[in-house]
């Protein structure tokens, strides 16, 4: 295969090109996220409930747990 040099000017022009391409995309995705922000500060947070203090001496419900565990262990 055989490589083609480019000449100075055109590595130029293809820099220009991708600059200018990418100040237009940094230009929309801050827009975007300046939307998303602002959408962000209208909503309202709930709280979470917290969980539900759990019983560790129930030991028929653990025993329940392990022989299904068990059983359908292979």
């Amino acid at each position: 295969m055989k490589k083609r040099k480019l000449k100075p000017k055109s590595v130029l022009n293809a820099y220009r090109e991708n600059s200018h391409r990418n100040k237009k995309i940094q230009g929309r995705s801050l827009s975007h996220f300046e939307e998303l922000e602002a959408g962000l500060a209208g909503l309202d947070m709930e709280e979470e409930k917290p969980c539900p203090d759990l019983d560790i001496t129930d030991i028929k419900e653990e025993d329940l747990w392990v022989r299904r565990w068990g059983r359908f262990r292979k």
